[in-house]
């Protein structure tokens, strides 16, 4: 318990530290629910549908570290035998246009996905775009490509605040 004691304040305070160059800026923190489909292209793996959420923080001007957790789940005639998985994925976006309700960013990061029968990690990336809908409501379609998933697009709904 005391090395949690310790712990926790520092990771807090590196947070603090990490994001004063952003402070200024609007929109420091966006909260996303994302639905979506990932294309796999293995046979060994198939396809599956996306469900889950994201949280991101403005570190720098145009830059955000996030973490995104989505449950991967199969559908179709290999129901019995497939099984989903939970795909957790820390990103990186960098915002490449900053106009008021149109913000395309290019996105990276590195993708886990925990089975039941095996682990699987995977570097991606992609394009998307933020379209606010009111000062803090937005929608951003997304598309990925990468080692593993293969191909992944995905829908979001997000807070800014």
């Amino acid at each position: 318990m005391p090395l949690f004691r310790i712990i926790l304040p520092s990771v807090l305070a590196g947070f603090v530290l990490l994001i004063q160059p952003a402070l200024g800026q609007r929109n420091l923190i966006d909260l996303r629910v994302n639905g979506g489909y990932t294309y796999l292209l293995e046979e060994s793996l198939p396809d599956a549908w996306l469900g889950g959420g994201a949280v991101t923080a403005a570190v720098w001007p145009g830059t955000r570290l996030g973490v995104e957790v989505l449950r991967a789940e199969v559908f179709g005639q290999e129901q019995e035998t497939a099984e989903g998985g939970l795909l957790i994925s820390p990103i990186i976006e960098r915002t490449f246009l900053e106009l008021p309700r149109f913000k395309p960013y290019v996105v990276g990061g590195v993708s886990f996905l925990r089975r039941k029968q095996e682990n699987s990690v995977g570097l991606g990336g992609g394009l998307g775009v933020r379209l606010f809908l009111t000062r803090h409501l937005f929608l951003a379609p997304e598309v990925r490509l990468g080692n593993f998933p293969r191909l992944r697009s995905t829908v979001s709904v997000g807070i800014a605040f």
